[in-house]
């Protein structure tokens, strides 16, 4: 704030620790110490201490934060480099949050007092993501590092805002109340029904607008594993306080659709911090709910962590991610622990089969999903009866949801979808470099092929008969040469 006045950068910095030591001492609730108001008269040879200052109110601190803001965030913006930091602004911010999250000890609700306070602080980390490393605070990183440092840095002390702010006010505060954003500002709302007719922003959680924030690109930031950490900690006390695995993919349905659009960088990222969440959710091995096993219809647990994969096939569609290999193995374990091998095949592999199949959205760019399928087919397995695949239709979706009985008890449609459009597609847009790919899809159909029942067997052949035909007949010559892959086709299908 003295920046324009002063031009040593050394008197500069010690104004700047000066300011904060002066409302650390006013902001500093929880060190007692005596106080008598003639104290600069009693001894006027000895200056007085910030540290003797008396505390302000913490109700009073609280109430005004459109008074203490402006005064704290210029001091938090040119300090900014030094908050994750053990330092004197890092000090004073939490004094700050420890003195305004005193009060609440003795409140059931969280207050539309300490949420004004969460509008400052998101209004102060909007204008900091937006303005990036470069651009932010008035003392830059020690002679300049380069960007990997500087964003590592810029990203410690965004985070030790947030965090403080989290664990001094609670994570209600961040998920039980609203807030709008509307020019870059943003404001407290006390209930959803007084909200200001005015307020023509976006109104969420404070926890959901910061996702939107993390996704939003920020100026000058390297994307890495930093990032990943960051976002990571940030979201891990708020999953963690959810107890069974249901309201953990409860928390995290709800975070799906605030992620970043397709083809931006912090997408993959946030998703895959999702996903590790969403890893240890889906895994019932350990699962201690003995209700979970008996009574409750476990479909919705089971569609929620699909849409987590179908979010991350979309973000890698060639390859699958390794986070996303880990959830579906996880995912298919449970399901089999759950319900069987059978259910393993309604609630897991036949949703997944229908996500690699073409729809209006994807026809102009198609995902054939070739990698997918052989990962997707070592899971594939058949009931043993059609007993087995009732039961495990109850114990998916419940007794009243179960669907109708079949006279067979083949699970499969959209996998043999799935397997005829992959074979079709991938032998349309066949490349010498995927030798190996199609090496393992002949491997696994054929695989599959062999553990499906008889009395299944002829229309399994009937659905997929066009994608093995186009392997098969080789009508674009595309396996002359008596390669690796051709003899292959031939070991697998014609010799099936």
């Amino acid at each position: 704030m003295v920046a324009g006045i002063r031009n040593d950068p050394d008197l500069v910095a010690k104004d700047a620790a000066d300011a904060c030591n002066l409302l650390h001492g006013l902001f500093d609730s929880t060190t007692p110490r005596p106080w008598t108001e003639t104290r600069a008269m009693d001894t006027p040879q000895k200056f007085m201490e910030p540290k003797e200052l008396p505390a302000l109110d913490s109700k009073w601190l609280r109430k005004s934060f459109f008074r203490v803001f402006p005064v704290l965030s210029p001091l938090l913006e040119k300090l900014y480099w030094d908050i994750g930091e053990d330092s004197d602004v890092a000090r004073l911010w939490e004094a700050y949050i420890t003195s305004i999250a005193s009060p609440m000890k003795m409140e059931v609700k969280v207050s539309i007092d300490a949420m004004g306070c969460v509008a400052s602080l998101f209004s102060l980390l909007h204008k900091i993501w937006n303005t990036g490393p470069k651009g932010v605070g008035s003392f830059q990183p020690p002679n300049q590092p380069p960007l990997p440092q500087s964003t590592s840095a810029f990203l410690r002390s965004f985070e030790k805002l947030i965090s403080t702010a989290i664990k001094g006010l609670g994570l209600l505060a961040f998920t039980e109340k609203l807030l709008c954003i509307t020019q870059d500002t943003f404001v407290a709302i006390a209930t959803p029904s007084q909200h200001p007719k005015k307020l023509r922003g976006v109104t969420k959680s404070p926890l959901h607008h910061l996702v939107l924030l993390l996704g939003s690109i920020s100026p000058n930031l390297e994307y890495d594993e930093r990032f990943s950490q960051m976002v990571y900690n940030i979201l891990l006390p708020f999953c963690e306080s959810r107890t069974t695995s249901k309201s953990k993919l409860e928390f995290l349905r709800d975070l799906l659709p605030l992620l970043p659009p397709e083809g931006t960088v912090p997408r993959k990222f946030i998703w895959e911090i999702l996903a590790d969440f969403a890893t240890i959710a889906a895994d019932t091995r350990d699962e201690t709910d003995i209700n979970r096993s008996i009574s409750q219809p476990l479909g919705v647990d089971y569609r929620d962590v699909v849409k987590i994969l179908g979010v991350g096939i979309n973000i890698s569609p060639d390859q699958p991610l390794s986070r996303w290999k880990i959830l579906f193995r996880t995912l298919a374990t449970s399901a089999t622990i759950d319900a069987g091998e059978a259910g393993r095949a309604i609630a897991v592999v036949e949703p997944l089969a229908n996500l690699f199949l073409p729809t209006t959205s994807r026809a102009s760019n198609p995902v054939t999903g070739l990698s997918y399928l052989p990962i997707l087919l070592g899971k594939a397995a058949y009931p043993k009866d059609r007993q087995a695949l009732d039961a495990a239709n109850r114990r998916i979706w419940g007794a009243g949801n179960a669907g109708p009985k079949t006279t067979t008890f083949d699970p499969y449609i959209q996998l043999y979808d799935y397997i005829k459009t992959s074979l079709v597609t991938g032998y349309d847009s066949f490349s010498k470099q995927s030798h190996h790919d199609y090496v393992d899809v002949m491997s696994s159909v054929t695989n599959l092929l062999s553990r499906c029942p008889i009395p299944s067997l002829l229309n399994a052949l009937a659905k997929i008969q066009s994608g093995i035909a186009s392997w098969i007949v080789d009508g674009g010559y595309k396996l002359i040469g008596g390669t690796a892959l051709s003899q292959s086709v031939r070991h697998q299908f014609l010799d099936f």
